[in-house]
Parts: C-alpha cells; sequence; structure tokens
C-alpha cells in the first residue's frame, strides 16, 4: 500500500478554517500534496490577483513516524517555506500558538512534503486558519470579500 493523505475541511466560516489531515503509509514513501488552495475557500477573493492570505491559529497534532513529515506554506516563485516538521517520533500535542505565513511570494496554500516515511508510519493534524483580510492594507486588503476581520 502507497501513501494514503486524506485532507478534509471540517469548517469553512467567515475568518477562520478548519482543516484535518491523516495520513498512513504501508511501504515506504516520498511525497508532495498540496493539503488546502486558499482561493477555493469561502469568502475568497482573487480577481486582479489578489493573495487569499492563511495563518495558523492553533494545530492539533498526534504522529508516530520514522520518516519526516512538514507543513509548508506555498511559495509561487521560490522554495516553500517550512511551517513545522515531525519526524523520529512517536506523541502527540495541541499548539495554541500562530504560525503566520512567511513564505517570499506566498500563494496562501498549504503543502505536506513526506520524506521516508516507513510502513505503519502514521499522523493526524487538526489546524485552524485565521483568513488574513489585510485590514491593514497590502498586499492582501480585499482578498476575503464578505468576511469578518480576523483575529
Amino acid at each position: 500500500m502507497a501513501a494514503n493523505v486524506q485532507s478534509t475541511v471540517i469548517y469553512d466560516g467567515g475568518n477562520k478554517t478548519v482543516l484535518k489531515v491523516v495520513g498512513s503509509f504501508g511501504a515506504a514513501n516520498t511525497t508532495n500534496t498540496t493539503l488546502l488552495v486558499s482561493n477555493t475557500l469561502y469568502g475568497a477573493n482573487a480577481a486582479g490577483g489578489k493573495i487569499c492570505l492563511l495563518n495558523i491559529l492553533k494545530l492539533y497534532y498526534h504522529v508516530s513516524l520514522a520518516g519526516r513529515v512538514s507543513l509548508e506554506w506555498i511559495s509561487s516563485v521560490n522554495t516553500n517555506a517550512t511551517i513545522l516538521t515531525f519526524g523520529g517520533q512517536s506523541g502527540g500535542a495541541f499548539l495554541e500558538q500562530a504560525f503566520n505565513n512567511n513564505a517570499n511570494t506566498p500563494t496562501g496554500d498549504l503543502n505536506l512534503n513526506v520524506q521516508n516515511a516507513q510502513a505503519n508510519d502514521v499522523f493526524d493534524f487538526v489546524i485552524t486558519f485565521n483568513k488574513d483580510t489585510g485590514v491593514y492594507g497590502a498586499p492582501y486588503a480585499g482578498a476575503w470579500a464578505n468576511v469578518n476581520a480576523g483575529y
């Protein structure tokens, strides 16, 4: 069995989105997967090249990994920006900490990078995102239509 990675938006409202990601591996695997495309979410207004930026507010994770799994902000022209990397460990935690999108030329999208996953490696994440409304100005002003100002 190859990689089995599933991502599901479990809530998508005015200023927040919650994403659940579950992965399991039946054999060694290395893969890249786009987990979330921000301009497909409620209120996205990507007209005129606007970037629908997301920031992480909270992250729950549980991992049992011999390999490595990284969450990344996708960059349109440069290397993706790593948010967190998990590997060679078992455990879980709830991080109530902001992780701002610091990708150079960000798209607003989220990527999963898997390196050297082994048979029986598993992980799950529940991630709460804030929609960056750009209320304080460019470059994200107006990218989220009809949504409340994020907090």
